[in-house]
């Protein structure tokens, strides 16, 4: 055991020995430093590290009071004991109320080594205990430089229990620099404060009821937790790395932000997804091109093979009368089937290329549809189809393509027929529907499978495409069908309820008014446009400076009370004063979009629309029309196309002239 430094204020030598001999015989190992003054007192103080105080209470120049008043200034963790024979009991009462641990008279030393014993003992643990103190004060600051420098954030949360101690909150007790920054709180708002009401976040991504499951069982939490900005969890707000475990009655967290990298394995995700879905859209194409080829291959052999086998046997002049006319009509109707087949062909080359056009004028439907009822009747009634027609009591005029309305209708019909079994039903309807005009072909046969019904207007898509299948046809008709209505302005659909319950085709054109054909029938379209655009009042909408002058100007040359504006806002705040006859929208404006624009407009009043959009793929068309657009145009757009298109508008909403409010 180390020796104690023990500093004696003395001046009397044998007092000094009867000391030392003292603690010395009670086993008290130690250096004893003697001094009789206040200077040396001092220096000895300064020099050494002083385990214990003994003193003399009486000195010529220097007293023990005034050494205790030096060691309770400077040196409080110092014991100090006063050893005399002069002290009364009041008097040694009176300094251990100023600070000194004992006194012990010299008549009485008996006491002295039990009292330096405990004075030595309290220093021995008051260090002690300092050196523990200073130990862990070093190992927090430890603690707090590493989590204050760490990347990742850090916070350390006392439970809050109820009265049935469960918890239901935890209390923050810590959080380190990059947890506030990230957080963005001062440390000194939040310390203290409950951690859902501080960041309501952590309740809504779970981490709370996660970090009570720690506490009450002890386990470690390792998880990544994610936020959404929406219900249907598309798209990610905020992701978490948490890590999390049990310190007592709270938990300590440590947490790291990786809400980039999630996105970023969303996007590649999608990324692959797109790739993937590409991939299969090519060889998806790529059997149906086949399918395509081997169906053509076998539709264009099929009616060859008829046509040679009889010209063959007429060639050979050996068939009586009856026999050749049976044979001549089968060329006959083999050389129809073959001409239908090349023009579904043609059409869909045309339409690839963009250069299928019709020829339009105000016609009504009724005729078309019987004309193509009575051209399909021979084959409903060769499988003892029921066909029924049912026309609308009002006029159903259009404006359109005669032979290509009939080439819609027939080619409907002629599927219904195809797909109806013998001794099955075919209606066909014709109506005015808020200012459409609908066809409907409905009838009782096999019907479509669900899986297929989005795929129905596509081309060269059939519901049975093997080789062996029952029903001749390329899987063109109803492809050729959508594009010949969207031609229109129209829209077409297909509706089943599944296989055997037959199917439902719709197809909607827009109306035109009695006035409005007899306008057409009075000139071109050019002079009609220029006669009918007088006073029009059109509201144009794009954000393009130029675009915006050009068709300013040229609408004013057509006498054309014009406004243009550049966003739909302005539009919207335009509608109410300016009532405009007819609206024109590029509908690929940045901000608010035209379908947008068009939709806050149709809830207010019925107007005629005209989109401008970029070269469009159908669907995005298919779009365009489904939003209330009546009529499309690819930009950059002719301007008496547009003038052209706009007179069509304006004649068929002739019967409520200027915009109506809707219903």
């Amino acid at each position: 055991m180390a020796q104690s430094q023990i500093l004696l204020l003395e001046d009397i030598a044998f007092d000094i020995e009867t000391i030392r001999t003292a603690l010395d015989s009670g086993g008290i190992e130690s250096n004893m430093i003697c001094v009789d003054n206040r200077q040396d007192f001092i220096a000895a103080l300064q020099a050494t590290s002083i385990d214990l105080v003994l003193a003399d209470y009486a000195l010529p120049n220097f007293d023990g009071l005034a050494a205790l008043d030096i060691i309770r200034g400077q040196y409080p963790h110092i014991p100090f004991i006063l050893v005399s024979g002069l002290m009364g009991e009041e008097l040694a009462i009176e300094t251990l109320k100023q600070g000194a641990t004992d006194y012990v008279l010299k008549q009485r030393l008996g006491r002295l080594v039990p009292a330096v014993k405990r004075a030595l003992n309290e220093t021995a643990e008051r260090r002690a205990r300092y050196r523990a103190e200073q130990a862990l004060q070093e190992s927090e600051d430890r603690f707090r430089a590493s989590v204050e420098i760490m990347l990742d954030c850090f916070g350390i949360y006392s439970a809050i229990r109820n009265t049935s101690r469960q918890i239901q909150d935890f209390r923050i007790e810590y959080l380190n620099t990059a947890a506030c920054q990230q957080l963005g709180q001062d440390p000194w708002t939040v310390i203290g404060q409950r951690l859902s009401e501080q960041f309501p976040m952590y309740q809504a991504m779970g981490l709370v009821d996660a970090y009570a499951q720690v506490v009450e069982t002890g386990q470690p939490l390792v998880q990544e937790s994610l936020l959404y900005e929406d219900d249907q969890a598309e798209v990610l707000a905020t992701a978490l790395d948490v890590r999390a475990a049990k310190l007592g009655d709270s938990v300590v967290v440590t947490w790291r932000n990786i809400t980039d990298r999630k996105l970023s394995e969303q996007e590649r995700e999608s990324l692959l997804a797109r790739e993937q879905a590409a991939r299969e859209e090519a060889e998806a194409a790529s059997r149906v091109k086949d399918e395509f080829l081997a169906t053509l291959s076998h539709e264009l052999r099929t009616p060859l093979n008829a046509m040679q086998g009889w010209l063959q046997l007429l060639q050979r002049r050996r068939l009586d009368e009856g026999t050749a006319t049976r044979a001549l009509a089968t060329i006959q109707r083999n050389v129809e089937a073959l001409r239908r087949l090349i023009e579904d062909v043609l059409d869909v080359s045309r339409i690839i290329r963009g250069k299928l056009k019709l020829t339009v004028t105000p016609l009504d439907v009724a005729p078309v549809v019987l004309a193509a009822t009575e051209t399909i009747l021979p084959a409903a009634e060769a499988k003892q189809i029921d066909l029924q027609t049912q026309l609308a009591a009002t006029a159903t005029l259009v404006l359109g393509d005669r032979n290509r309305l009939q080439q819609i209708i027939w080619n409907l019909l002629s599927n219904a027929i195809k797909f109806t079994p013998e001794g099955g039903r075919v209606d066909i309807r014709l109506e005015v529907l808020n200012h459409y005009v609908q066809i409907q072909v409905q009838d009782s046969g096999k019907g479509i499978e669900p899986e297929f019904l989005p795929h129905i207007f596509e081309r060269f898509r059939q519901a049975d495409s093997s080789t062996t299948r029952r029903h001749m046809g390329l899987g063109l008709g109803l492809a050729i069908v959508r594009h010949l209505v969207e031609l229109h302005g129209g829209l077409v659909r297909a509706d089943s309820p599944g296989l055997g319950q037959g199917a439902t085709f719709t197809m909607l054109l827009p109306q035109l008014s009695q006035t409005s054909s007899d306008t057409w029938a009075e000139g071109n379209m050019a002079s009609q446009a220029m006669a009918s655009l007088k006073n029009c009042r059109i509201l144009i909408v794009d954000d393009q400076a130029d675009a915006r002058e050009l068709y300013t100007t040229f609408f004013k040359g057509l006498r054309a009370n014009v406004k243009a504006v550049a966003t739909a806002t302005e539009a919207l705040t335009l509608q109410d004063s300016f009532r405009p006859d007819v609206l024109v929208s590029d509908v690929c404006r940045p901000g608010m979009q035209g379908y947008e624009l068009i939709q806050q407009i149709r809830q207010r009043y019925l107007i005629p629309a005209i989109a401008l959009m970029q070269a469009a793929v159908p669907e995005e068309k298919r779009q365009v029309l489904a939003a209330g657009f009546q009529i499309y145009l690819s930009k950059p757009v002719e301007m008496q196309q547009l003038a052209d298109a706009i007179a069509h508008l304006t004649y068929s909403d002739a019967t409520t002239p200027g915009n109506q409010p809707s219903s």
